[in-house]
């Protein structure tokens, strides 16, 4: 009798495990698994958090020879704008990513399906040293490896059973699958399945709200890291890694619109930004490939936009539209007559290019001077920087030869 009694406990604990995980797969709360017609939720959870969960497997399934990358500021840039260009399209941006992580995805993708096309967003905050390290908690594991060592694919299969595990059978996927199948933990934000994503669950939040979280948050950045170096060499590595396996690279530096600029000045990093961009532009002309950089911030609609403007092109001054994205992204692919055509960038462009954004900074400054006080306002007034009206010296603007 007490074996009949274990061998009954151990058939109904193995059937109430095999439910759960049952359950879990149909509901799939994170996005991991193939969808089951009928049967899979067509819904998630808020995968603002689970992204760099999600997106791994997204690319699996996808297999996209064409790939854009970047943190949110990139989450607007919708795959459908290339269709000028042959091939399967994905959106992997993911919230905060680092060029680490950026190197990472690309190689994943390579590993999975051959690429020929690379688009990366990029921003200043990428750059910072140390950036990789601090930013987010990186599982560097999930990622498959081109030419994997033994010990790469031992370690890519376990963390593969740890995420198979923490959306089957952990306690946060029993019960996110239990509310979403309840219909109570739907995520407010829209994810698309080409990678597209909302930055946020509220779009009742007033513009100028918007605008002061990003202008606190920029200005804070900007003033903790003013004395961080920048480098480039994480980006070099990727280049290294894509001329190596014939994927063209285009680079998009993400645009500011004028008041984020703005908070640049006040926390004394104006110069700083712009040197970047120059470095940036030389250290990528200068590998004689065929990979692009291109600019926007030479743009008046962009820069000059203003808080309240219906139809606008910017969120909150540092993410656009996902029609603002759309129109970029189109004139990336092909000729288009966008007024939102980026601009190339190269050794002979990039000291007019500069030129004109300084230009649009202090037309904005000049133009909204009500705008400029409340930036003044939203910002501590103990913790402006003494300079932060000194005008950007020269030799940053054009070159001296």
């Amino acid at each position: 009798m007490p074996q009949s009694y274990s061998a009954i406990s151990f058939a109904t604990l193995f059937l109430a495990s095999a439910c759960i995980v049952l359950f879990c797969f149909i509901v799939d709360p994170y996005k991991l698994f193939p969808t089951i017609p009928g049967l899979s939720q067509q819904t998630s959870v808020d995968l603002f958090y689970k992204l760099r969960l999600h997106k791994p497997y997204a690319i699996e399934e996808v297999k996209p020879s064409i790939l854009i990358l970047g943190s949110s500021r990139a989450a607007a840039l919708p795959p459908r704008a290339l269709q000028s260009i042959d091939g399967v399209a994905y959106n992997a941006s993911l919230a905060g990513a680092t060029l680490k992580e950026v190197r990472q995805m690309a190689e994943h993708a390579q590993a999975i399906s051959p690429l020929k096309l690379i688009v990366i967003g990029v921003d200043y905050g990428m750059f910072r040293e140390g950036a990789s390290e601090t930013m987010v908690l990186n599982e560097p594991d999930r990622y498959r490896s081109v030419a994997p060592s033994l010990r790469q694919h031992l370690q890519h299969r376990s963390q593969r059973i740890g995420d198979h595990w923490r959306s089957l059978f952990s306690l946060d996927a029993i019960m996110d699958s239990l509310r979403l199948s309840l219909g109570t933990g739907r995520s407010q934000r829209e994810y698309r399945e080409d990678g597209t994503w909302d930055l946020s669950q509220n779009t009742l939040v007033p513009a100028y709200q918007r605008y002061a979280t990003l202008t606190r948050l920029m200005y804070n950045a900007e003033i903790a890291h003013k004395s961080d170096r920048l480098v480039l060499d994480e980006l070099l590595d990727l280049l290294d890694f894509t001329d190596a396996h014939g994927i063209k690279v285009i680079v998009l530096i993400s645009p500011l619109q004028g008041l984020l600029m703005h908070s640049l000045e006040l926390a004394g990093t104006w110069d700083q930004y712009l040197l970047w961009q120059r470095d940036l532009v030389e250290s990528i002309t200068a590998r004689k490939t065929d990979s692009e950089i291109y600019g926007l911030e030479d743009n008046p609609l962009l820069v000059l936009e203003a808080i309240e403007t219906p139809q606008r092109l910017f969120r909150d001054g540092v993410h656009y539209t996902l029609r603002a994205g759309t129109e970029i992204l189109t004139c990336l692919s092909g000729p288009c007559n966008s007024s939102l055509q980026p601009t190339r960038l190269d050794r002979d462009s990039i000291d007019d290019y500069l030129e004109k954004v300084d230009a649009l900074r202090l037309q904005y400054k000049q133009e909204n001077p009500q705008d400029i006080a409340e930036a003044h306002r939203w910002l501590s007034p103990d913790t402006k920087n003494e300079d932060s009206h000194r005008t950007p010296t020269p030799h940053l603007l054009r070159k001296i030869h």
